[in-house]
């Protein structure tokens, strides 16, 4: 569960764990998690599908445009429900930040993606 939805929508399906995503995601929406201890994550696991645009998943610290640390390619799948995983590295990070989620298509406004989950990681 994000602590902030800026942008995108939670909505129901029975393909999504717990029956919900994250979708109507377009570029420039963003999740924010607070105060996650970065010495404590080292990877994060997106669970994402995209039958429109995909794009990019970026990660980054404290807000949207700040310290990049990662960042993954979002390739179309055909499926809006089909979901499949996508393990990310991060640079490595101390103390407590805010971990932003962005979603970019500098090309494309809307219709990129959907997330079902993202899961942080050692």
């Amino acid at each position: 569960s994000a602590d902030e939805i800026h942008g995108p929508q939670v909505l129901g399906s029975g393909n999504a764990s717990g029956g919900k995503f994250i979708g109507a995601i377009n570029h420039g929406h963003f999740l924010r998690f607070r105060n996650i201890a970065m010495d404590e994550v080292g990877s994060i696991t997106l669970r994402i599908a995209s039958a429109g645009s995909g794009g990019q998943i970026e990660v980054r610290l404290d807000k949207p445009n700040g310290e990049l640390i990662a960042s993954t390619d979002v390739e179309v799948n055909g499926q809006w429900e089909e979901f499949y995983d996508r393990k990310v590295e991060l640079k490595h990070t101390s103390g407590r930040h805010d971990v932003i989620i962005q979603f970019v298509h500098p090309q494309k406004a809307g219709g990129l993606m959907n997330v079902d989950s993202i899961q942080f990681g050692r």
